[in-house]
């Protein structure tokens, strides 16, 4: 399950989220669930170029960990997204310090906000869905 959660990670990551499909998957060593916003600022499509390969490559570092379920930009590029898995918002607020993106600038704000996934009746899997317009 977690491979096939990798792979959706990897197709949702590249697109925005209308792109997101229904996964499941079972926790391992994480407890909590962290959403990420970022309000990015005007043009950023133009200007996150000199940062892009800096900020993916920690991005792609916590995805392998598995502390970085799926993210991306909404379709007009005015917030990104970051759905995480972790003990506590440290990771994230970590994250968000370091990140190329907002160490540049790039991002005006940013919040963080736990977010409760439900279980299914058998307690043993969790399902996220994640539906924009």
């Amino acid at each position: 399950m977690i491979s096939s959660l990798k792979q959706t990670v990897q197709k949702v990551s590249k697109l925005n989220f209308a792109a997101c499909q229904n996964f499941s998957y079972i926790p391992d060593q994480y407890s909590r669930f962290f959403m990420v916003k970022y309000n990015l600022v005007e043009d950023f499509r133009y200007k996150r170029v000199a940062q892009d390969s800096s900020h993916l490559e920690k991005v792609k570092d916590l995805e392998e960990k598995g502390n970085i379920l799926f993210g991306g930009n909404a379709v007009n590029n005015d917030s990104a997204f970051f759905l995480f898995y972790a003990n506590d918002e440290s990771l994230p607020y970590d994250f968000i310090k370091s990140d190329p993106y907002y160490v540049n600038g790039l991002v005006q704000s940013y919040t963080i906000a736990e977010v409760e996934i439900p279980k299914r009746q058998d307690q043993k899997e969790l399902t996220t869905q994640a539906k924009y317009n």
